[in-house]
């Protein structure tokens, strides 16, 4: 990968064509919209996009490259949660560039603005990632489970997924790895039901941590389905999917994202 550092506030990267297809087997996201060139077509975009997974991860690199989370009055900060919406798609072997924008205190900590333009200057992401002097509390989410999924991070995995996207290898896992889990539950659930793999398109993902995951260590996704689905006509039919990742039972991850899938799932 082609990457430098650009003076101040942006990175520069380009995404290897090459890398994708292993990076979406480490991730266990078999979404054709990714893979497949007529799907993704068929769908209007001019390739295949990139892994919504993969432009977190360079996002949470920039933040750390950039320093931007600095403490407060010598108080260390976590990264406790970001808002992504994607607005349009990033392809195979383009430049993207991020941006920095405003950083201002709030009760709880910090907050940041990052967006990304590609090299023909349109946007591709607008999001506000958080920063605070401690884990948010965990609340339950309300309505019944629609899937579980089961996993462990090898360290193998862990390091593979930190060189593919070129992050310094630390010991925590990637919380970008660590979201992973809600669209891998959702593809699953999916193509359970259908017994298709069929394309699904991210629109937007929030997301609150709870603590530092590990690897080797078992990992539970549970998600739960709006029941009320926008239907889209053509484009099929909008969900809310609230996914929650658990170690050891306790909760790691809290995350709300916003999917088009082209068939009505059951609750």
């Amino acid at each position: 990968m082609d990457y430098k550092l650009s003076p101040g506030t942006s990175d520069l990267f380009m995404v290897e064509a090459n890398k994708l297809p292993v990076f979406g087997d480490l991730i266990c996201d078999w979404n054709p919209l990714h893979r497949d060139r007529s799907v993704a077509k068929s769908m209007g975009f001019k390739d295949t996009p990139v892994f919504a997974v993969w432009i977190e991860a360079k996002a949470e690199e920039y933040l750390r490259t950039h320093n931007l989370t600095e403490g407060i009055e010598g108080q260390p900060l976590f990264y406790i949660g970001h808002s992504f919406k994607f607005k349009e798609a990033v392809y195979p072997e383009q430049y993207i560039t991020f941006y920095r924008g405003e950083r201002k205190s709030t009760a709880s900590g910090v907050e940041v603005q990052v967006t990304a333009s590609n090299d023909e200057g349109m946007q591709v992401l607008d999001s506000k990632v958080i920063f605070g002097a401690a884990f948010p509390k965990f609340e339950e989410p309300s309505g019944e489970i629609t899937h579980v999924r089961s996993c462990e991070f090898s360290y193998k995995e862990h390091t593979d997924f930190h060189n593919l996207v070129e992050q310094p290898v630390r010991i925590g896992i990637s919380y970008a790895h660590l979201a992973s889990n809600i669209p891998a539950a959702l593809l699953e659930k999916a193509f359970l039901q259908t017994n298709e793999e069929k394309p699904a398109l991210t629109r937007g993902i929030d997301l609150k941590f709870h603590g530092t995951p590990i690897c080797e260590v078992d990992m539970r996704t549970e998600i739960y389905l709006s029941p009320k689905a926008k239907n889209l006509g053509a484009l099929g039919w909008l969900y809310n999917v609230v996914g929650v990742c658990y170690q050891r039972e306790k909760a790691m991850l809290t995350g709300e994202m916003r999917v088009i899938y082209p068939t009505k799932l059951t609750i």
